[in-house]
């Protein structure tokens, strides 16, 4: 399999670093080996058969996803689980994308090999799971009060990436691990949640200096949205430096566990005790001026929601954004803010006062579901397999050319985006040639796994190098774009 990455060796910008193919290779034959089909043991994992060329690159990819690194008294364990089939059931129905849920005892036995305390503050975990008789599955598990004698993790459709294999009717096997960076809360909230807690002592000094400065992003999308600039660099200037005055951090997304939230709120884990009922929502990137929103934050018991379940809540560490559940056929409430999901996404989070007074966010209005959402086939008789997959998706892997103009061009777009927003002081994001090249530029993030032509008005593409005009379309002219 081939996984496109940063390349270490080269310099970059922020969001735009260059990158390089990193390539897997495994071998099939040779001195003292069985010999084997690669493709025949891939089929056994699930039914890659039933996909198009490109999502077979792109789930192919997800085996090559590092393992998190338990560290208990200097020894390293790999988060990797050998379970059973039996542990997993997949719901029919969600309201949130990429979201599942896991037991707090079996989260608890799991993460148990990094010692006590990281067992009992593990809020969520990104994980990739791989069950012959069920698929492929990519996303994140949240914690979850589920009855014994129930299977102990509950998987979304949304999760499923790859279905069940056409070759493990009788394969109970299931084999899960949690990601490089998908253990939860991460060490920076482990940190935050001593100063918003009054009872705990301050974070030690060694923490604020690893904390990041406000993205620049962020703060010309709260320009855009009517915070003084002066307002925006004293924000920025006192939250790098100074404890008192941080009330902003990243914070992984997260379906609801109680089924109780009421829709279009939200539940910051670790916060409940704050009096702010209101916080500034956003993800990465943010360069359009609908990336960002004004959401409520629950800090009193919902009229429907089970005392046990409000007590429990409240008893989760500091570092989770649970989005309530969307109302029947409506569009989840995380791809309002900046077209997000819940399959890892870390939500950027803000509470300062001063910031919220002044910013004039759109409210998130209900919009009825696509339906054509894409999902992986779950049936066997739903798809005719094509004998040829692997030796397809193994000639598009070496396409180096293809994958270098991807991202030399995504690089432009986010750049073009930046300087229309930056030049324009009274529209800012809001200004028509930024937004189009936002537009542009997210289109170009998903590329590798949709395909497909990006969209771009005619008289902006001279502002894009000639040989990477072929992967660019005509969209509407900048007068019809919605702004």
């Amino acid at each position: 399999s081939s996984k496109i990455q940063n390349d270490g060796e080269v310099g970059g910008g922020r969001h735009c670093k260059p990158k390089c193919v990193r390539l897997v290779y495994a071998q099939v034959f040779g001195p003292q080996q069985t010999t084997y089909s690669l493709k025949e043991e891939l089929e056994r994992l699930g039914d890659f058969a039933s996909l198009d060329t490109r999502k077979v690159l792109a789930r192919l990819e997800l085996l090559q996803s590092p393992a998190y690194q338990f560290n208990r008294s200097g020894k390293k364990d790999p988060a990797m689980f050998a379970l059973s089939k039996s542990d997993f059931i997949q719901l029919k129905h969600e309201r949130n994308d990429g979201c599942g849920f896991i037991s707090d005892d079996l989260l608890t036995k799991l993460c148990s090999q990094g010692g006590p305390a990281v067992a009992k503050r593990a809020l969520a975990i990104q994980v990739r799971a791989v069950i012959p008789e069920m698929g492929i599955y990519k996303g994140v598990l949240m914690r979850k009060r589920i009855p014994p004698g129930e299977p102990q993790i509950q998987l979304m459709p949304s999760m499923q990436k790859v279905g069940p294999s056409r070759n493990a009717d009788t394969d109970d096997r299931a084999f899960l691990w949690i990601t490089q960076a998908g253990m939860h809360p991460s060490n920076n909230n482990i940190m935050m949640a001593r100063k918003l807690d009054p009872y705990e002592k301050d974070p030690p000094k060694s923490f604020i200096k690893n904390v990041k400065k406000v993205s620049d992003d962020v703060l010309r999308l709260w320009q855009t949205l009517g915070v003084p600039e002066n307002v925006c660099e004293t924000y920025a200037k006192n939250s790098f430096g100074k404890l008192s005055h941080l009330q902003h951090a990243s914070v992984v997304g997260v379906a609801d566990p109680t089924n109780s939230i009421p829709p279009g709120q939200v539940f910051v884990t670790g916060m409940w005790h704050m009096s702010q009922q209101s916080i500034f929502v956003t993800r990465f990137p943010c360069n359009h001026p609908t990336d960002g929103r004004i959401l409520s934050n629950v800090t009193d018991k919902p009229e429907f929601m089970a005392e046990s379940d409000w007590l429990w809540l409240k008893e989760l560490p500091f570092g989770a954004i649970i989005f309530a559940d969307a109302k029947e056929g409506m569009q989840p409430l995380p791809v309002h803010i900046a077209d997000g999901d819940l399959d890892g996404d870390l939500y950027f989070v803000c509470w300062d006062a001063e910031i919220l007074e002044q910013l004039n966010t759109e409210p998130v209005l209900d919009t009825a579901l696509d339906v054509e959402e894409e999902e992986a086939p779950t049936r066997k008789e739903e798809s005719h397999p094509d004998e040829d997959w692997l030796k397809k998706a193994q000639q598009q892997m070496v396409d180096t050319t293809k994958v270098y103009d991807m991202s030399v061009l995504t690089g432009k777009l986010y750049n073009l985006a930046k300087t229309a927003a930056t030049e324009n002081k009274k529209l800012i994001t809001r200004d028509p040639e930024a937004m189009a090249f936002a537009s542009a530029y997210k289109e170009a993030l998903k590329h590798g796994k949709h395909g497909g032509k990006i969209s771009l008005p005619d008289h902006l593409r001279t502002k894009i190098p000639e040989r990477l005009q072929n992967y660019l379309t005509s969209s509407p002219p900048l007068s019809l774009l919605h702004i």
